[in-house]
């Protein structure tokens, strides 16, 4: 999770405000894109620093348990409104699959905030946190990591081919 946070912002704000490309509609596509990409990734950032708090201070967990909650429901929203304004968005000629990617990649997090954040934050609820808990919430961020690589990659190689098409 954290892997995908750290590539956004490092690849995104060389290239986001830098273009000189050669329309001006690339550029707001691109930086439409962008933008919802950072609104997910500090959201996710945000929920994750939650979890890793309430996993730091175990014996004490009810008392992230708001945050923890507060992060979950605003990563969600956060996903939707991504999905939303992307899929609004004006298309663009030689797109390279990069609004799909991007969009493939927001559903593939939005499947797993309904899913696996949300088994997290059942755990959470519970109160301490058991061995057999914490190898489960270990395993669990590993999985969303293994599974959410070819949706990165994806949105990564067709980001790359947008940029190189359009000079970005």
């Amino acid at each position: 999770m954290k892997k995908w946070i750290v590539m956004i912002f490092a690849i995104q704000s060389i290239l986001v405000y830098f273009g000189c490309g050669k329309s001006q509609s690339a550029r707001t596509h691109y930086k439409t894109i962008f933008e919802q990409e950072q609104k997910v990734a500090k959201a996710t950032q945000d929920f994750s620093n939650a979890l890793e708090k309430s996993m730091a201070e175990a014996e004490n967990i009810q008392k992230h348990l708001p945050e923890i909650e507060k992060t979950y429901q605003e990563l969600g929203n956060t996903l939707q409104n991504a999905i939303n304004s992307i899929k609004n968005a004006n298309s663009i000629k030689n797109d390279e699959g990069f609004r799909e990617s991007a969009i493939a990649l927001f559903e593939f997090y939005q499947k797993v905030h309904k899913e696996e954040y949300k088994t997290l934050v059942e755990l959470c609820k519970k109160g301490k946190f058991n061995d057999e808990e914490l190898q489960q919430m270990s395993l669990i961020t590993e999985s969303i990591d293994k599974n959410g690589k070819p949706f990165e990659d994806r949105l990564k190689g067709a980001k790359a081919k947008f940029v190189q098409n359009y000079n970005l």
